[in-house]
């Protein structure tokens, strides 16, 4: 793995600071597996079309593959001054890969032609084509010095993350030969950008992309679309807090806070059924995550801290 960066850090008006910055990383002769024992795809029994009928999937573990990741970051920082501070960052970047997910430190080749490989690098699952994080505090006129209840001191934080993903689009199970097959089948793309304009795609959660764009390879032949080629639905979310100080000794403070986490509650929305030919095709059925409390809907909570 190589990586490299470089940096220009600019003081401006106002006690800011603006840093742009490249990032820059390669890898190569990364881990992967590729099933030797792959099936053809085409009619008959998935045993008859493997090298070796008398076993299944035989996993050949190699250090053939790549990836490259390139980003453009910007960052607008202004210190604590007058009651203000900001913390604003932008990430341009580009992440290709081979297979971004597998066990055992190996990433696994698969829904392709082992005979070529090379259509399998694509958008990795953590590229993140632009995101933006900003936080921001204010220091409320309450306090000590300030206008109103000068007993305590009041603050007040704002976050927000915003960032989109990548999905994937294979061949759902349907019927005939593609019914014992679908996992070896890869989409034939077909027509115009299968992926609708942002506004069409806030608007018709029920169809995030035109399932038409892509056609069947045809019998026994593979298809030649690329991975990863569409973007799922982005992260907007501001998070939001509160709290007051108040002194109890000369040492010692209580701090009272209120914290909300996806404060407007707008819906963060999974990405939609990929595999063609299913019923749910491009539909988006589910927001956030439960059991991993990420991209949720807004939670609310209270706190005391006891500082000394």
């Amino acid at each position: 793995m190589q990586q490299w960066n470089a940096a220009v850090q600019r003081e401006l008006p106002g006690q800011q600071t603006l840093t742009v910055a490249y990032v820059g990383s390669k890898g190569t002769h990364l881990s992967q597996s590729v099933n030797l024992n792959q099936a053809m795809p085409g009619d008959g029994s998935v045993a008859s079309r493997r090298r070796w009928p008398q076993h299944a999937t035989v996993n050949l573990f190699q250090s053939a593959g790549v990836s490259s990741y390139h980003s453009l970051q910007a960052t607008l920082a202004k210190r604590f001054a007058q009651g203000v501070s900001y913390n604003l960052g932008y990430t341009y970047s580009h992440y290709l890969d081979m297979g971004s997910q597998g066990g055992n430190g190996a990433s696994p080749i698969s829904l392709i032609s082992i005979a070529n490989q090379s259509i399998y690098k694509g958008n990795a699952e953590q590229d993140l084509r632009h995101q933006f994080r900003g936080t921001f505090q204010y220091e409320l006129p309450f306090g000590p010095g300030k206008r109103y209840l000068s007993q305590g001191e009041q603050r007040c934080a704002r976050g927000l993350d915003a960032q989109r993903r990548h999905l994937d689009v294979h061949w759902h199970s349907l019927h005939g030969d593609r019914a014992q097959y679908a996992q070896h089948w890869r989409r034939e793309l077909g027509g115009p950008d299968g992926q609708r304009d942002s506004t069409e795609q806030r608007a018709y959660l029920a169809r995030w992309f035109d399932d038409g764009a892509f056609n069947n390879p045809g019998f026994r032949m593979w298809g030649n679309g690329g991975r990863n080629t569409l973007f799922g639905p982005g992260t907007n979310q501001w998070d939001f807090s509160v709290f007051k100080n108040f002194q109890v000794r000369e040492t010692m403070r209580l701090q009272f806070r209120t914290e909300m986490f996806n404060a407007f509650n707008t819906p963060q929305f999974n990405n939609p059924a990929s595999a063609i030919g299913s019923t749910n095709t491009g539909r988006i059925s589910s927001a956030g995550s439960e059991t991993t409390l990420q991209r949720t809907q807004r939670q609310v909570q209270f706190a005391l801290k006891l500082i000394f």
